[in-house]
């Protein structure tokens, strides 16, 4: 991972995150990594990713790539595989380390103590890690997380949500940057008949993510269309809403561009990257009004909702649907150079 020499204004940032670049399906922080790398390579930065690497997955990385041989997929296993790896890697410090979970960034504080760090925060880890695994694990992950936290040259979180809880847990203010989108990749096509629908969800299908509120809407005559996976996808087939599984994240502007609305009924969000990839797709959004939701969504891009209130949000919104143009526009905020432009800052800060 040694980088070539080169100009003075050429940052070389080693990213860290447990993707596997190769595999194609939707995913918010393999899409924001890999985004983020293709831009800074197209500034004439050196980026490369030390990611992992899954013995099923074929094909070619779209980014400069060191993969870690892992099983299967795991957060777990990707940051003692990474523990283990890190102190023979090599590393310099001309280079800038930015991690994508906070606990990834610990052995490299203990090997490489030199080289400059950033950590994203994409969400709460540690609010996954106590509902998914206890008290005890989140617990541990807390005293992994504080060590990380107060050690880093930079802390960046993509929400104002994120940004609170570091301050209210660790006292430190962090940088907010938010999730950028590609608007070449995404952008108004052709409707596709198999994908059309009145509503379409693009997530996990998972309690938190309003499964229930899908399963309202098809009662009352809308038809829901999922994209995705989860062990909820029993549950949504027994109330009638179409479930079309993973879907290639390469073909998602067909579906977005084929739904009158998306629609995203989460109890949590961050800065929920689907919103931002259908809008620049041109189609509207009706989401509950959680995280930074309200930075994109409004009555001129769709309908900032709630559990009561719904179904009648979604149905107004369907009988007037939002200018495409306006979505777009919007969308257009956030577009990757502009979010690349917000990042280099952090690096350049970090690195004098």
């Amino acid at each position: 991972m040694i980088f070539k020499k080169g100009r003075k204004d050429r940052l070389e940032i080693v990213h860290v995150s447990g993707i596997d670049p190769r595999m194609t399906k939707p995913g918010g922080t393999r899409t924001y990594v890999i985004s983020l790398m293709k831009e800074l390579i197209f500034r004439g930065h050196g980026s490369v990713l030390v990611g992992a690497k899954y013995p099923r997955v074929k094909g070619e990385s779209p980014v400069p790539f060191f993969g870690l041989n892992l099983k299967r997929p795991s957060s777990y296993s990707f940051f003692w595989k990474l523990s283990l790896e890190a102190p023979t890697m090599e590393l310099t410090t001309n280079q800038i380390l930015h991690f994508h979970r906070p606990e990834d960034a610990f052995p490299f504080i203990l090997f490489w103590p030199r080289i400059p760090k950033v950590v994203t925060f994409h969400g709460i880890p540690q609010k996954g890690v106590r509902q998914r695994n206890g008290a005890l694990v989140g617990f541990l992950y807390n005293l992994f997380e504080d060590y990380v936290v107060s050690r880093v040259d930079e802390v960046v979180c993509v929400s104002q949500e994120g940004k609170k809880y570091l301050l209210r847990h660790y006292g430190r203010t962090p940088v907010v940057i938010p999730v950028g989108v590609d608007m070449e990749k995404f952008a108004r096509v052709e409707p596709v008949d198999e994908y059309r629908c009145d509503a379409l969800f693009v997530g996990r299908f998972e309690k938190e993510k309003g499964m229930k509120h899908l399963a309202s809407l098809v009662e009352s005559g809308i038809d829901v269309l999922a994209v995705g996976s989860g062990p909820m996808d029993r549950y949504l087939l027994k109330k009638g809403v179409r479930v079309a599984g993973k879907i290639p994240h390469d073909d998602m502007s067909r579906v977005y561009s084929s739904a009158k609305v998306l629609v995203l009924p989460s109890s949590y969000e961050g800065f929920p990257t689907v919103v931002l990839e259908a809008l620049a797709c041109g189609t509207g959004v009706v989401a509950f009004d959680v995280g930074d939701t309200n930075m994109v969504v409004d009555d001129d891009t769709g309908r900032l909702s709630c559990a009561d209130t719904f179904v009648i949000d979604v149905r107004d919104v369907l009988e007037e649907l939002p200018s495409g143009s306006i979505c777009r526009d919007r969308a257009m905020m956030f577009s990757w150079p502009k979010i690349c432009s917000k990042l280099e800052d952090v690096y350049w800060r970090v690195k004098c």
